[in-house]
């Protein structure tokens, strides 16, 4: 049953941190600066930080984003490749 739950995920490295951050608009930004994916707020489930905001020492902490199906996260990690060089590495 947790594999299914785990269907959607993806995790996101790297990604600074801003002070009052929506994540969910810092993901569906990042989507469409760095991969030239349009996300709708629709497709998206959950995102959140991990971790406290005291272990957050270089202001990096990964994000968890679940998506409402398994397409939008194969579209996201069909075009991972566009993120070499920055810095932001997504796995699933």
């Amino acid at each position: 049953m947790e594999q299914y739950s785990r269907r959607n995920i993806v995790r996101i490295f790297g990604v600074p941190e801003k002070e009052n951050e929506i994540v969910e608009e810092t993901v569906i930004g990042l989507c469409k600066e760095k991969l030239d994916i349009d996300i709708p707020p629709a497709n998206i489930d959950r995102t959140h930080r991990l971790g406290s905001l005291q272990t957050r020492r270089n202001n990096k902490r990964a994000i968890i984003l679940k998506f409402t199906n398994y397409n939008c996260k194969y579209n996201v990690l069909r075009n991972r490749y566009k993120l070499r060089g920055t810095g932001i590495v997504i796995v699933h």
